[in-house]
């Protein structure tokens, strides 16, 4: 089982750079097929 593992993303709504980086995370996931995908702390940054 292959496991990506990643932490305290804070996407905000406008954060293009952050979206992008999550999106390029789901590339690697595909690429190398991953079964599953770990997202520790924050995903989202809220006030």
């Amino acid at each position: 089982m292959k496991i990506l593992h990643t932490a305290d993303v804070h996407i905000r709504e406008k954060d293009d750079e952050r979206w992008q980086a999550l999106a390029h995370l789901l590339e690697l996931g595909k690429a190398h097929q991953i079964n599953v995908l770990v997202i520790a702390g924050d995903l989202f940054d809220s006030p």
